[in-house]
């Protein structure tokens, strides 16, 4: 579990890093969460995931990708992926075999 902790703190500094958001920032945690079986984390990271989705786009908003053109995201994308997390979320917790 160390290592996999310092993957993660790692990868956390690269989405700082190449501002990717704080969506990008926190996700990855949620796999270690799950891993170590900690659910109280596992909800928080959860609850964090799904407040910031209407910011997902946000890093197309750093000059480190100005030279670069994005498509428009529709605007059913936050919606429906906020829908799709809220499901996974739920089967994740019938399936949990966590203490």
């Amino acid at each position: 579990m160390k290592k996999a902790r310092l993957v993660i703190e790692k990868q956390e500094e690269l989405a700082r890093w190449f501002e990717m958001g704080k969506y990008h920032e926190i996700s990855i945690r949620l796999e270690l969460a799950e891993l170590e079986k900690d659910q109280d984390q596992i909800y928080s990271i959860r609850e964090e995931l799904l407040s910031c989705i209407d910011q997902i786009f946000d890093f197309r908003k750093s000059k480190l990708y100005e030279h670069m053109e994005f498509k428009e995201p529709k605007e059913e994308f936050s919606k429906e992926l906020r829908q799709k997390l809220m499901e996974d979320f739920e089967d994740a917790n019938e399936n949990c075999n966590c203490d």
